[in-house]
């Protein structure tokens, strides 16, 4: 199974232990495992609007083929809902997951059985309770093509990157496809050189256009460097950046962060402790770099994907083979916002286990998805681990310094998390405004306490907000802040 965890890049009783870090990790919640007697693995997670969990993989165990794209619907303690399979008589994987704004969900990936090449990028629409809406294939007729990031856009439609041979100048292509919202395209574009190019996540912009995060062996300094591209609403290219040294570099996972700029995860030979480490990079809105941080031992290690939390820093999970119970295990690393090490955790027992994707979760802690060989009814079986996250908020409240405003997922489909800091004890004023300057609603009025304070927005008793932009206006005697929302519904 591990020949599929993104097999084009660069060159492939639960026993719970914690790294060395600065500070203990937080408490394992709980954790599942999902499959048969075969492998499953599963590559992306997201917490759905109403609770729970929606999964994104791949499994041997079940289904029509070889390998099918596997969908698992949790509730808010991991137990199952539901479980789908996609695909046809040969090999189907799903590598990234979204819920839609009018509900169900959107899964990419790529299918051997269906398209018109040798691999397509297989893209699946299903309702709410994972039946297929509709199903569509791009790429090809003479090569391989294979998304690996889907996101649902603001005006509808969707954005796709991965990679392509059938198109391009090169090897490989960084391949971005856009989408209407039954799957047809409205334009393709690929971006690179002669060599191996490769598009691994992708993000819609807040104020349009997308980022690409990758690997790019045309450019740059090394055999192979962290790519980023930044492109306009149509996919023409704004600028592009190549991050790394003269070893093989990539990025694996890209997000638009609050504050403005981006942040990447990867892996890099180039720097670091060991074989490879973990790779964060910070840049600025034209993406010039603030800072790097490589996270490691003496071994391999990867980071796969990072989000930015709501208290600030970024959470990053991916695996470690230099630390913990075996020969490979779920790293998951907490920083602050300038990259420096909170707390780091290992999971896994005495197999290979890694964590995939990573996401905050609405009441705290995190979600990670990855595959256990330590666990599990098969060889391999979909990993789902719940952590808690205790002590940040009490560490970091002491560190407000100025009035900070973050709003998270952004954009989002009508719900979202307001969280704020407060340098002092004062009387505040948090507003919501429209794009034209109308007042929608006073969300908190009153006095606050020195620290960070939280308020959702959309809540479930909520009348739900309209699809649009939004600014939400944070008022203090001494402070103002300003934020756009974009709702998507």
């Amino acid at each position: 199974m591990r020949k599929f965890l993104r097999v084009w890049a660069f060159v492939g009783t639960q026993f719970i232990v914690s790294a060395p870090a600065i500070a203990q990790a937080p408490d394992t919640l709980w954790t599942r495992t999902y499959g048969g007697a075969y492998n499953d693995c599963g590559y992306s997670v997201e917490e759905c609007a109403s609770g729970g969990f929606i999964i994104a993989g791949e499994t041997g165990s079940f289904g029509a083929g070889s390998g099918d794209i596997y969908f698992i619907r949790t509730n808010a303690d991991g137990d199952t809902l539901w479980t789908k399979t996609y695909g046809g008589t040969n090999d189907d994987c799903g590598y990234s997951v979204k819920e839609c704004a009018g509900g169900g969900f959107i899964i990419a990936g790529w299918t051997e059985s269906f398209g018109a090449g040798y691999y397509d990028i297989y893209l699946i629409r299903t309702n709410a309770d994972g039946d297929t809406l509709w199903t569509k294939t791009h790429g090809g007729r003479t090569g391989y093509d294979v998304g690996w990031s889907v996101q649902e856009c603001a005006e509808g439609g969707f954005i796709i990157a991965g990679g392509t041979s059938s198109f391009g100048t090169g090897w490989t292509d960084v391949y971005l496809i856009r989408t209407d919202s039954g799957g047809d395209t409205l334009w393709t574009k690929t971006y690179g050189g002669t060599g191996f190019d490769l598009g691994n996540s992708v993000q819609e912009c807040a104020d349009s256009g997308f980022i690409i995060a990758g690997g790019t062996g045309s450019f740059g300094a090394g055999s192979g460097d962290v790519y980023l591209i930044r492109t306009d609403a149509d996919g023409d290219t704004l600028w592009t950046k190549t991050y790394g040294g003269t070893h093989d570099d990539v990025g694996y996972s890209v997000q638009e962060c609050a504050g403005g700029g981006f942040i990447i995860a990867g892996e890099t030979r180039s720097f670091g402790a060991g074989e490879y480490d973990v790779y964060l990079i910070r840049t600025d809105e034209n993406g010039d770099t603030l800072w790097t941080k490589t996270y490691g031992g003496t071994s391999r290690d990867r980071g796969y994907s990072v989000e930015e939390c709501a208290s600030g820093g970024f959470i990053i999970t991916g695996y470690t083979y230099s630390f913990g119970a075996g020969n490979c295990d779920v790293y998951l690393i907490r920083t602050d916002t300038d990259g420096d090490t909170l707390w780091t955790g290992i999971y896994g027992g005495t197999d290979y286990d890694w964590g995939c994707s990573v996401q905050e979760c609405a009441n705290g802690g995190f979600i990670i998805a990855g595959q256990t060989e330590s666990f599990g009814a098969g060889y391999s079986a979909v990993w789902l681990i719940r952590i808690s996250e205790t002590g940040v908020e009490e560490q970091k409240e002491l560190r407000v310094e100025s009035l900070e405003l973050r709003v998270f997922p952004n954009p989002c489909m009508g719900k979202a998390l307001i969280k704020y800091g407060m340098p002092e004890k004062a009387d505040i004023s948090l507003e919501l405004y429209d794009i034209t300057g109308r007042l929608v609603k006073t969300l908190y009025s009153g006095t606050q306490e020195k620290g960070y304070h939280t308020i959702n927005v959309g809540a479930v008793r909520d009348t739900p907000l309209p699809r649009g932009i939004y600014f939400i206006k944070l008022e203090t005697n001494n402070y103002k802040a300003t934020k756009k929302l974009t709702i998507i519904r």
